[in-house]
């Protein structure tokens, strides 16, 4: 496992700086990995070493307002393409495959849904659910359901909480950053953030999520809100792989989100949860996109 994050570089466009890092093969088959919630581009990090192993670039960006990208007010699920391919652009690629985690997975269908000339290939890892599926009890995790519910009554507890946040994530270091919340994950997500490299890599992610805080805000509003994306229209290959065990978006709202996009392939990964799937599981998706 290499080091938790690589350096950060950035692309400045029209006034906006979009950061990016990047890990695997150099010189490999381009892959643009959309990073989860609260995560940011060194995320991708988990994916270092079996992309070397591969013949894979990846690319990972930051979100506006997250990690060190610069905010952009009242953007939409629908801005993001436009950023992939200025990125794509600046480093001389015609076309991308991509790779997403979690809270990647809307950013990732707005690309192969809206440039599907510049889109190869889409991988989607314990996906994000749509937002009706997050309001169900039934169908999302209790924590998603309470934030969209303290958002819409108190957002000013919701602001304070998250400049808490990145206060006390500051002088935390990486490693320790999701040790309180192993108690409360499944049994695969508790063993999968064991490993101390493993902790570093995903807790340097979530304090640089944490960085700009209405940043994450903002992004973290955009789930709960139509998506207003073509996903019946898609025409690239999109694969779904979800955990049988995962806990932050139950089976039922990731494999219901699937049957949304058109022509998509949905697996279901036996004793896997959220946190575990990308950790231990990573090789799925790059298989599919080393050939």
């Amino acid at each position: 496992m290499q080091e938790p994050a690589r350096r950060l570089h950035h692309l400045d466009r029209d006034g906006h700086r979009l950061a990016y890092r990047e890990f695997g093969d150099p010189d490999g088959r381009p892959v643009l990995y959309c990073h989860g919630w609260p995560g940011s581009s060194g995320q991708a990090a988990l994916a270092d070493e079996a992309a070397r192993a591969r013949g894979i670039r990846v690319i990972a960006p930051d979100r506006p307002g997250i990690g060190g990208s610069s905010p952009r007010p009242n953007r939409t699920f629908r801005d993001w393409p436009g950023d992939c391919v200025a990125l794509a652009d600046h480093l001389g690629l015609e076309r991308l495959d991509l790779l997403a985690v979690s809270g990647g997975s809307p950013y990732a269908l707005a690309c192969a849904t809206l440039r599907p000339d510049r889109v190869d290939r889409v991988s989607i890892l314990c996906g994000a659910c749509l937002p009706r599926f997050l309001r169900k009890r039934e169908t999302s995790h209790f924590l998603y359901r309470n934030l969209h519910h303290l958002e819409r009554e108190a957002p000013h507890l919701v602001g304070t909480g998250l400049e808490w946040c990145h206060q006390i994530l500051d002088f935390t270091p990486p490693e320790v950053v999701l040790l309180w919340v192993r108690p409360f994950l499944g049994g695969p997500d508790r063993e999968a953030l064991r490993p101390r490299a493993i902790r570093a890599i995903m807790g340097a992610s979530v304090r640089a999520g944490f960085r700009q805080p209405e940043g994450l805000r903002a992004d973290a509003l955009l789930f709960v809100q139509p998506w207003n994306l073509p996903l019946d229209r898609n025409e690239r290959p999109v694969h779904f792989w979800h955990g049988t065990e995962d806990q932050n978006i139950p089976i039922a709202a990731g494999r219901a989100t699937a049957a949304e996009v058109r022509g998509a392939e949905w697996t279901e990964v036996p004793d896997e949860g959220h946190y575990s799937l990308p950790i231990r599981r990573m090789d799925l998706a790059l298989a599919r996109h080393a050939s």
